[in-house]
């Protein structure tokens, strides 16, 4: 399982002008839930996003409220067609851009931006970590020593770093999303820093991996999850395929029922060869739940598998269909 601290400026991206899209807090979110990573969410990181939601909004708002479509046409070309058309598809700009404030002004006074929901939902799965007096003075001392993460003048990324320290276990590695230039090297600025380095070492923790966006953590990580139900839907498959006891696989069956409309001619094959090598899953194919998975997996895929496939489902289970050639 991977550790997976997310710094407050990643949140914060979402209420303001993000390279990362929802769906990349989303797929995080089904990777916790399917046990592939563990976030680590400090307290005093949901403060700060807490705190600096509302300012991040405000520049966010002020940005979009002051740029504009202008462009200027020269006086003796004015009655061209190409610019009354051009000014005309200005004026519809314009007017989308007003609708456009109108409706973020009404989501922001509900209380309903989609930031607010998906960054809620990630919280509920994260693992948070209460500020206690010892990381208190743990980040007091570290402030004094001057060892990074952090700034003189705050505690607030110091009681972070400490409150990762307190939750990883021995030889454990933490992966970090930020573009706080203090967890990165001033010579190597796509590595960590040194220091980072050297003190998880020193106290028998594992290593540092850092990254800018959510998504260069997602690609390098887990680059077949385009979607976060592909999240879902490949950790039901793999366990099912792999299951090592009857209720295992009634329980993973159900689970790839309810995604059902989501799998794939790929998926399928796995799912076919599952029933053929795994005991587990053939010694109870005319259960019920079972047969009627498998036969619907079957029609939905028709005449698209091998017949050599059919005929060693067929010997599974004799409702499996060999579809003639």
């Amino acid at each position: 399982m991977i550790n997976l601290f997310i710094d407050a400026n990643i949140y914060l991206r979402f209420y303001a002008y993000a390279e990362d899209t929802f769906t990349e807090l989303e797929k995080l979110t089904a990777l916790v839930k399917t046990g592939k990573i563990r976030i680590l969410l400090p307290q005093q990181v949901k403060d700060e996003v807490s705190r600096n939601r509302e300012a991040e909004i405000a520049r966010a708002l002020a940005r979009f409220e002051q740029s504009v479509f202008k462009v200027e046409i020269p006086y003796f070309s004015r009655h061209f067609e190409e610019s009354i058309d051009l000014l005309q598809k200005l004026k519809i700009a314009s007017d989308a851009k007003s609708a456009l404030s109108t409706r973020i002004s009404k989501e922001i006074d509900s209380d309903n931006l989609r930031a607010d929901d998906v960054i809620r939902q990630l919280g509920e799965v994260a693992e948070t970590m209460p500020i206690s007096d010892k990381i208190v003075e743990l980040a007091k001392f570290r402030n004094a020593l001057g060892n990074p993460p952090g700034k003189r003048e705050t505690l607030g990324d110091q009681i972070v770093w400490e409150s990762i320290l307190e939750s990883l276990a021995d030889e454990q590695d933490i992966h970090v999303i930020t573009n706080d230039g203090d967890y990165y090297s001033k010579l190597k600025t796509s590595e960590p820093h040194d220091c980072l380095k050297s003190e998880l070492s020193s106290k028998g923790k594992g290593s540092i991996f850092c990254y800018k966006s959510l998504s260069s953590f997602t690609k390098e990580h887990f680059p077949e999850i385009k979607l976060p139900i592909d999240a879902i839907k490949s950790d039901a498959i793999h366990k099912l395929i792999n299951s090592g006891n009857f209720d295992q696989t009634h329980q993973q069956i159900a689970k790839i029922d309810e995604i059902f409309d989501e799998l794939s001619f790929e998926d399928a094959i796995i799912l076919f060869q599952g029933i053929i090598e795994n005991s587990q899953i053939n010694w109870i194919a005319k259960d019920p739940d079972v047969k009627s998975f498998y036969k619907k997996l079957q029609d939905k895929f028709y005449g698209q598998t091998s017949v050599e496939l059919d005929e060693q489902l067929h010997n599974v289970a004799d409702y499996f269909v060999v579809v003639p050639f």
